[in-house]
């Protein structure tokens, strides 16, 4: 309980930074980043945290995560960057098999990227990118891990108001 309360502090301070660009930004990068660049550094944080989650509960199997999810995440130049700059910072926190496993396998994946050439280059304009194909299971696994984390803040809660109650 104690671990999800700290990621969902983590996940609302990387908004407050993404909102708010030119007040937070500095303190986590140490210098100011463009607005754009920062909401999308924090999400690639937040991303790789959803997943890693996901993968620790047994929500989001390894084969999607090797073979859809990541492989788009690290086809671009800001997943790569993401991942060049936090993968010793994750190297030093992983400390369950799980977080491993879940290191082991998005190292593997991010050195694939690279070694099959150059990453995508980001849009830099706050445009709309042109479609890329979906992956279908990708999104299945993704509500359905929505779905599962709904459930159980509710369940839950439900137990809190119980126990309250006692």
């Amino acid at each position: 309980m104690q671990s999800q309360t700290i990621r969902g502090m983590h996940a609302d301070l990387l908004r407050m930074a993404a909102e708010n660009s030119h007040a937070y930004w500095p303190v986590l990068a140490g210098q100011d980043g463009e607005p754009l660049q920062v909401k999308r550094q924090a999400f690639a944080v937040m991303l790789i945290n959803h997943f890693r989650l996901g993968f620790e509960v047994g929500l989001v199997p390894e084969e999607p995560l090797r073979n859809e999810v990541l492989p788009d995440v690290f086809a671009g130049e800001i997943g790569r960057r993401y991942w060049e700059g936090a993968r010793s910072s994750w190297s030093r926190v992983s400390s369950s098999r799980q977080d491993v496993k879940f290191l082991r396998i998005v190292e593997q994946e991010y050195e694939k990227a690279v070694a099959a050439g150059p990453a995508i280059m980001a849009n830099t304009q706050d445009a709309p990118l042109s479609p890329r194909p979906s992956h279908p299971a990708f999104y299945r696994q993704v509500a359905g891990f929505a779905a599962g984390t709904a459930l159980s803040a509710a369940l839950a809660t439900r137990r809190r108001s119980r126990a309250g109650d006692a």
